[in-house]
């Protein structure tokens, strides 16, 4: 079952990909892709379970998600405009192979809203 309905993220053919969504609804489904995704929220929260622990993202913070990690998002927040970017990585590298949650400084937010374009 592909959790992000239309679109198979390991048959993309492109080493990036970003999506935008605002009051976006995940179908909350333990699932698991070969490019590692950053989330970053821009307004409201988003709980995010990474291999069985689960970590709050709220407004202007940003979760690594590792390629293969078993993972699953949702929230319960009324409003919430997410920026989700999915890459392939050097999985040689520790530092993709790590969960990460950080907070997104003003030069990433607007690298960030630049990619939006």
């Amino acid at each position: 079952m592909n959790p992000h309905n239309s679109i198979d993220l390991d048959s993309l053919e492109k080493p990036y990909f970003v999506w935008f969504e605002e009051n976006w609804r995940h179908d909350d489904i333990l699932h698991s892709h070969e490019k590692g995704q950053l989330v970053y929220v821009e307004s409201g929260f988003q709980y995010i379970t990474v291999d069985g622990k689960m970590y709050l993202l709220p407004q202007n913070h940003a979760a690594w998600i590792p390629p293969g990690a078993l993972h699953k998002t949702n929230s319960h927040s009324e409003k919430i405009k997410l920026m989700i970017m999915f890459a392939e990585v050097d999985k040689d590298s520790s530092f993709h192979l790590e969960t990460n949650v950080f907070s997104v400084p003003p030069v990433l937010k607007e690298m960030i809203r630049y990619s939006e374009r």
